[in-house]
């Protein structure tokens, strides 16, 4: 491809719009502080059903989230890694595969 081409590709771009609900939610332990509303957020699986909320959150010497600590409904508590978690601020969602925390949320359902 040209240089030309390129330049083109590269101009149409900055005419798009770009939306913030077009961004991906951000890994957690990419943060490096803890943004306002995420001690409110809700936490959904990776296919978009709420499996909890966020109770509270751990930092690691430096500020940056290490830990999430989500309670279910029902009162159970699980921890996840900041590292299988990721937030959309835009939509206040903390998605995770924390194969853990679908276990621990299956077994409250049952009851």
């Amino acid at each position: 491809m040209s240089k030309l081409a390129f330049a083109a590709i590269g101009a149409l771009s900055l005419t798009l719009p770009c939306y913030a609900a077009d961004v991906a939610p951000m890994a957690l332990n990419g943060y490096s502080f803890v943004p306002k509303q995420l001690r409110t957020a809700v936490v959904v699986d990776q296919g978009g059903r709420a499996v909890g909320i966020v109770e509270k959150g751990e930092v690691d010497g430096s500020g940056s989230p290490r830990s999430l600590e989500v309670m279910y409904p029902g009162g159970r508590e699980h921890q996840i890694p900041a590292a299988q978690a990721s937030y959309d601020p835009v939509t206040n969602l903390v998605v995770t595969d924390d194969v853990g925390m679908l276990t621990a949320d299956a077994l409250t359902t049952r009851r």
